[in-house]
């Protein structure tokens, strides 16, 4: 089954070479996890997190990197107050004080379309929406966003950390950041222009897997499924739902790694690290790009 897509946001219209400060921030809850001691669990800890960043960092950075964007790491930032998610809130709030907008990526996300600048995504002037995200099969998804610095963006971020009423509860595999967010946007859209929904293959495209509920959501939303449902030249691939993250990303890498190493006039192309690795896809000038690429675009991500 096939869908033809757009994947630009209506409000895209940044001018071509215009440079914005942009932050992609991103965190993890191991160094909390790391003080510990004598192995105690984190009482908020859901879905397995663990070393997942590390295997993800280095093709964030070369993005930012490529594009003059700065790549903040927000660990130390991490609250032990409640589930680790809550605490991108605190950590897109400390970053925005200097940066024009700023991307959240969480840990388990890849770039795997190195050549699409974040300003494509963005409208020309404060006119457009402050705040962008996508919707998927389960609603918006906290899990990637774009904020532009703004008052309202401020009082945004405070009004959505103050939602205490959403917090789960120890044990859950749900920190409830992302439905106290679907609440608090749901009033925003009604009320005015600062909330833009952009299509999910713009930035967060996802894996397919053959559960029942991803069936029954293909067949009552065919267009929401398939429009996020990742393809070769997507901006970003989201490993969201899966519960050992690491032990799935590793394996995709690695399939990933065994497809896509290239030979080309400089020799191979393949680099050391996982996270560097590369699918230089039909689209791509393997001569004129290789040394520009150092970032994963996996289509082989299993199932």
């Amino acid at each position: 089954m096939t869908a033809e897509r757009v994947c630009i946001p209506s409000w895209a219209s940044y001018p071509p070479g215009s440079h914005l400060k942009i932050a992609i921030v991103t965190m993890t809850d191991s160094q909390l996890q790391s003080r510990k001691a004598h192995n105690q669990t984190n009482k908020w800890r859901g879905r397995n997190f663990e070393g997942v960043l590390g295997l993800t960092r280095d093709n964030k950075v070369h993005y930012a990197e490529m594009h003059g964007y700065t790549y903040e790491d927000a660990s130390a930032l991490v609250s032990d107050e409640r589930p680790a998610s809550w605490s991108k809130i605190l950590a897109v709030q400390h970053y925005l004080k200097d940066a024009d907008w700023v991307m959240w990526l969480d840990a388990d996300t890849i770039v795997t379309n190195p050549e699409i600048r974040l300003e494509s995504l963005l409208p020309r002037s404060s006119s457009g929406p402050d705040f962008i995200i996508t919707v998927d099969g389960g609603g918006y998804n906290a899990g990637i966003w774009l904020l532009r610095r703004s008052q309202w963006s401020q009082d945004f971020l405070q009004r959505w950390w103050d939602m205490k009423a959403y917090v789960r509860g120890p044990g859950d595999t749900k920190s409830g950041d992302n439905d106290a967010l679907k609440a608090l946007l749901d009033g925003e859209r009604k009320a005015g222009r600062h909330v833009g929904i952009a299509p999910q293959c713009a930035f967060n495209s996802y894996v397919w897997r053959s559960r029942l509920r991803d069936w029954w959501r293909l067949v009552y939303m065919p267009h929401t499924i398939l429009l996020g449902l990742y393809r070769p030249g997507d901006f970003i691939l989201h490993l969201a739902g899966i519960d050992d993250k690491r032990v799935y990303l590793e394996h995709a890498l690695e399939e990933a790694e065994k497809q896509y190493q290239v030979d080309g006039d400089e020799g191979d192309v393949s680099l050391l690290d996982r996270s560097q690795q590369q699918d230089l896809g039909p689209q791509y000038d393997v001569r004129r790009k290789q040394k520009d690429v150092r970032l994963l675009k996996s289509a082989a991500i299993p199932g």
